[in-house]
């Protein structure tokens, strides 16, 4: 459904954001103290394919998007989780982090031998 490329986190949520509609959360759920309104234009094009979907699944523009949404949210933590499992003690993912690598246990070489 919603295809995302490999890329920065910030660009796939720019390209996410730019697939949203208008649709206001919390419509048949049980608490709404976890639910926010979200808001954002979107081509008319892509809307009635949007519409057309949901109707195809008989379900509400709000619920389909949302469940698309939450779809996509779910595959993106799960590609970001298997990075920082398969990169854990990565040289280049501590430093894209921006952290000391002290924060992340890693003593620097020269501290290291001093203590030994």
């Amino acid at each position: 459904m919603l295809e995302v490329h490999p890329s920065s986190p910030q660009s796939v949520l720019r390209r996410a954001s730019q697939l949203i509609v208008a649709f206001a959360r919390g419509a048949g759920r049980t608490s709404c103290s976890d639910t926010m309104e979200l808001r954002q234009q979107c081509d008319a094009n892509t809307l009635r394919v949007l519409d057309a979907l949901a109707r195809a699944r008989g379900m509400e523009r709000p619920a389909y998007i949302e469940a698309l949404l939450e779809e996509h949210a779910k595959r993106e933590l799960h590609e970001a989780s298997m990075f920082m499992r398969q990169l854990r003690g990565n040289p280049l993912l501590l430093e894209a982090l921006g952290a000391p690598l002290e924060t992340f246990g890693f003593i620097p070489e020269s501290e290291g031998s001093a203590a030994e």
